[in-house]
């Protein structure tokens, strides 16, 4: 499901307009980053947890070319 059928999902189920439920979505998720930018966890019971991490350089491969290189 892509955002624009999550939107109309959203606005079925609860009575809205796209609009407004578009405007909830993008609310949620800025208000997410925000706070995980900001060293906060986020645990929601049933859903999931949002967090950062982080991940060791590593070495990886373009997938087109084939070739090597290094990921930051």
């Amino acid at each position: 499901m892509n955002k624009q059928e999550f939107v109309k999902h959203i606005a079925e189920q609860h009575q809205c307009a796209q609009v407004e439920a578009d405007k909830i979505i993008d609310m949620f998720t800025s208000s997410v980053i925000d706070a995980i930018s900001k060293g906060n966890e986020i645990s929601l019971i049933g859903f999931g947890s949002f967090s950062v991490q982080k991940v060791e350089a590593r070495e990886g491969r373009n997938p087109r070319t084939g070739n090597a290189l290094k990921i930051a």
